[in-house]
């Protein structure tokens, strides 16, 4: 079983073009398709008179965006080119600008993919850390306490982090991109 990759991605172009590209992502069936994209639900965020518009893809895919999204070594598209396809190429050949951010809780990294019109923007990944605060594991008479033994217990430093710095999931997160979901478009 693979570690789930979560990821948010913006897609821009005709809407006949972005139609195209999101069956691609989810029908095994087509030919071109990508690969291992566990999950993908669309929203449209912007609609342009000529046409255009611009979709909120979020999902999760196996291992890494690049593993089931990209071309080159260690990708699905690697094992079967003659029906797979990528970010890169779909960029190209529906002329879309493609963005996507991605996070892999399990090996700790996020991704950066940007492509627009087939050329790349930026292709890059860096390490991420989460770390999941369980409040009830934490034998102390406040929040405050339990949270600043949770730092400690995780070598994280008290002055980088507060309660505040909590997301929806009661985690913190260190390293990744600090313009992670700052999309272009």
């Amino acid at each position: 079983m693979a570690n789930n990759c979560f990821f948010t991605m913006h897609v821009k172009g005709k809407k006949e073009n972005v139609d195209e590209f999101f069956a691609e992502l989810r029908d095994y069936e087509r030919v071109p398709h990508f690969w291992r994209v566990f999950s993908a639900d669309r929203l449209d965020l912007q609609s342009e008179p000529d046409g255009t518009v611009v979709a909120e893809i979020i999902g999760d895919c196996a291992w890494s965006v690049y593993c089931c999204m990209c071309d080159g070594a260690g990708t699905y598209a690697k094992d079967c080119p003659q029906v797979s396809t990528s970010l890169q190429k779909e960029s190209k050949r529906l002329s879309l600008a493609i963005e996507v951010f991605s996070e892999e809780p399990g090996a700790e990294f996020q991704e950066h993919y940007h492509y627009e019109h087939g050329e790349r923007i930026a292709a890059e990944d860096v390490k991420w850390h989460s770390f999941w605060f369980d409040e009830d594991a934490y034998d102390a008479p406040t929040r405050e306490e339990k949270f600043a033994a949770f730092l400690k217990e995780n070598d994280l430093r008290a002055s980088d982090y507060s309660l505040a710095d909590l997301d929806d999931c009661d985690c913190v997160h260190s390293g990744g991109f600090g313009n992670n979901g700052d999309f272009a478009f």
